[in-house]
């Protein structure tokens, strides 16, 4: 065989090799490339843009046609696998630029998270918030439910030295932690449409208060009502020195769940900015309660009721305020290299179910003796414990901004401020009758059917910062 026969032979192979596969040595990006780097062809097929086996941030690979050109500018013969970017999506150079550094695609945003430098996903990509809350409420208010005094005014309201111990206040307004998480998928490469989720908790809010009287019955407590038989001001004893002994004790607790479900339309984009449009599904619920338990025991040894008798009650007063509606809202971002901010404002309309539930018990204990149960206590009695519910229409609106830096092509830390108002919540506080009819307690009912459960309107919101992560992928 000739010699120039065999060196021919050698060069087809060797072409054949780099056709397969085997990577030819980098050639180095030319100064001033030319403004067209892929020729184009008459019927170009979608082409993709990928890291070249992740090796830096700016080493992309580009495909069109039967060539590939890479993050330095050379071109070499293989044309690297398939993925998820247009090469009509590059740089207005045609070159993928390195982290932090400025694309004509997102304006100056860093392109971890331009939509077209998706280094993951290997759909359309997608987008996932973890935020750590700490919110506080607007509370609830508290009628007088426990007081003391000297002997002599019993702990009757508006007698002399009689004070309010707990109650005439605001209880569960403080600040709590809680934690919200929200995301979604792109349905389209442009990633013009999408769908998401998300979920809120918030840390239960709790108060308790206790008065227990030492053994020999100081000092005097007692619980606060109005008897509608006599029409005066009234109140149970539940201590007394010298006569009996016994404690109080008070509990609330507040709860907050949510969840949305929601579409996510592009309105606008421009570099460095984009206008969303959500609409979907929201759900709110907040449930309430306050309890309040009284023990008091016979000590006085020669008295009517024998030594050591227990009379121990319960009231409880449990609410439940579920909103279901449609929402819409507006969410824009505004990014400038690796800095950004967010605002948004969305308002749901809808449906408030509401549910009350009052139920006490009294316990008699005497020595020697059977236990003897009964309904009611003092502010629970026939008139009023059983379960209550209405429906009433209800809108919530909520608004927030947060500011973000991202530090990763994929990830922002942010720290944000968000405002949430319920129009109209069902409070446990508000159930409570004190207006007592104690005819009903020791025989049948004489005079006006109180307690009473009337339902009353209030509004509720929540307010706080929030710091958390974002990913886009």
């Amino acid at each position: 065989m000739k010699p120039w026969v065999l060196l021919l032979a050698l060069a087809l192979a060797a072409s054949s090799d780099a056709a397969w596969g085997q990577r030819a040595p980098h050639v180095r990006r030319p100064a001033n490339p030319p403004p067209t780097v892929v020729q184009a062809h008459a019927a170009p097929q979608p082409r993709t843009l990928r890291p070249t086996q992740q090796a830096s941030f700016d080493e992309y690979v580009m495909q069109e046609g039967e060539q590939a050109i890479e993050g330095d500018g050379g071109v070499v013969d293989r044309a690297p696998e398939p993925t998820y970017f247009n090469a009509t999506e590059l740089d207005g150079d045609g070159f993928a630029p390195a982290f932090g550094q400025p694309c004509a695609t997102c304006g100056g945003r860093c392109p971890g998270d331009c939509r077209r430098h998706n280094y993951l996903s290997p759909l359309n990509g997608g987008w996932a918030n973890f935020d750590y809350l700490v919110w506080w409420g607007k509370g609830t208010n508290l009628p007088p439910l426990v007081t003391t005094s000297p002997v002599s005014s019993q702990g009757i309201l508006d007698a002399p030295g009689t004070q309010v111990l707990f109650g005439n206040q605001t209880v569960d307004a403080g600040a709590r932690s809680g934690g919200r998480i929200d995301a979604g998928i792109w349905l389209d490469r442009e990633q013009e449409f999408g769908v998401g989720a998300s979920f809120l908790g918030i840390q239960r809010a709790a108060t308790a208060y206790n008065a227990t009287s030492k053994d020999n019955g100081t000092p005097l407590y007692a619980r606060p009502f109005f008897d509608v038989d006599t029409g005066a001001n009234n109140a149970q004893v539940v201590s007394n020195p010298g006569i009996t002994r016994g404690s109080i004790n008070v509990q609330t607790a507040n709860t907050i769940l949510g969840a949305e479900a929601y579409l996510r339309e592009r309105l606008l984009e421009e570099p460095g900015f984009r206008l969303d449009c959500t609409y979907g599904y929201r759900l709110f619920r907040m449930d309430e309660s306050v309890d309040i338990y009284d023990s008091t025991i016979v000590i006085e040894p020669n008295g009517n009721i024998p030594l050591g008798t227990e009379l121990a009650g319960t009231d409880v007063f449990n609410t439940h305020n579920t909103f279901q509606g449609g929402q819409i809202g507006l969410s824009s971002r505004a990014e400038r290299g690796c800095w950004g901010w967010d605002w948004w404002g969305k308002i749901a309309v809808g449906n408030i179910y509401q549910v009350a539930e009052v139920y006490g018990n009294n316990r008699l204990t005497v020595p020697g003796g059977p236990t003897l149960n009964r309904a009611g206590s003092l502010y629970t009695q026939p008139t009023n414990i059983g379960t209550y519910t209405r429906n009433v229409f209800g809108f919530l609106p909520e608004i927030g901004a947060t500011i973000h830096y991202q530090f990763t092509p994929l990830w922002r830390v942010k720290f944000g401020y968000s405002f949430l108002y319920l129009n109209n919540v069902l409070q446990a506080s508000q159930i409570i009758d004190q207006n007592v009819n104690p005819t009903q307690i020791d025989g049948p009912l004489v005079g006006p059917a109180q307690p009473a459960l009337s339902f009353s309107s209030n509004s509720y919101w929540l307010q706080g910062i929030n710091v958390g992560l974002e990913c886009n992928f």
